[in-house]
């Protein structure tokens, strides 16, 4: 065996460089891509465990329930409204109403046969 000596033997720096320079490059790329394949296990079991969650109910407030009150009261109104009404003024306030009363006025004036045909006429249209 032959042994060498220190002067043949020589580092190859530019082969050093390349290589350290690729190790750190692998070593940078897999730790950004570790997060890609492998997920972080705090997220996973966050996951799979069921939290129990404060759930907030909004608040609903009862409604006010005084309508009988104003109801009677608006009863009470109408009632003393159509209290004061004559029925005369309702019944002649119609349009028809008012057309048949003017047709009934005018049979007066006319002969008995077209008064009677006058009459059958505004009898069979009510």
């Amino acid at each position: 065996m032959k042994k060498e000596t220190p002067e043949e033997f020589q580092w190859d720096r530019k082969r050093i460089l390349i290589a350290i320079f690729l190790l750190v490059a692998g070593l940078i790329v897999a730790f950004e891509l570790k997060g890609t394949f492998i997920k972080n296990k705090a997220s996973l079991g966050d996951a799979i465990r069921n939290k129990p969650v404060e759930v907030k109910r909004p608040e609903i407030k009862s409604p006010n329930i005084d309508i009988s009150s104003k109801v009677d009261a608006k009863i009470e109104d109408i009632k003393n409204n159509v209290g004061g009404l004559d029925p005369a003024e309702v019944a002649t306030s119609s349009p028809q109403i008012q057309k048949v009363l003017r047709d009934i006025q005018e049979i007066k004036n006319l002969p008995v046969d077209q008064a009677k045909q006058t009459c059958m006429k505004i009898c069979s249209g009510i």
